[in-house]
């Protein structure tokens, strides 16, 4: 298999967490995990991804300001990661900067199929 860029999966449930990254592993996915947005932004100022699984709820930095702070990075590379955003409401949202959305409770082959639309792992 070829060195595919990471996904970042920022999720405060650490079961949620946990359960995605072993899913998304499993179907080819390096991963990387955060249990924030501001420990996420930290992981992306260090690390290349090609996509961010995002949730809106969290504390010490929401979803929400997470995609605010992204847009304010001076790193372009950074500022153009698509996100994903996991939530179970799509309403009143903000959508710039934000590639799509997942609805919880997800459905792993939906989420499965729109990882797939933003990267592309190679079978052996």
């Amino acid at each position: 298999m070829s060195e595919k860029q990471p996904i970042l999966i920022i999720e405060d449930d650490p079961l949620i967490r946990s359960g995605l990254a072993c899913f998304l592993e499993e179907e080819g996915y390096k991963i990387l995990s955060a249990e924030n947005g501001l420990v996420g932004l930290e992981i992306l100022r260090k690390e290349r991804v090609s996509l961010v699984l995002l949730d809106l709820q969290m504390p010490v930095m929401s979803g929400e300001e997470f995609l605010t702070a992204l847009k304010l990075e001076e790193n372009p590379e950074m500022r153009s990661v698509p996100v994903l955003v996991l939530t179970a409401r799509v309403e009143g949202i903000n959508n710039d900067g934000i590639a799509g959305f997942i609805r919880k409770p997800l459905d792993l082959f939906d989420l499965l199929a729109k990882v797939q639309e933003f990267t592309m792992v190679e079978s052996n």
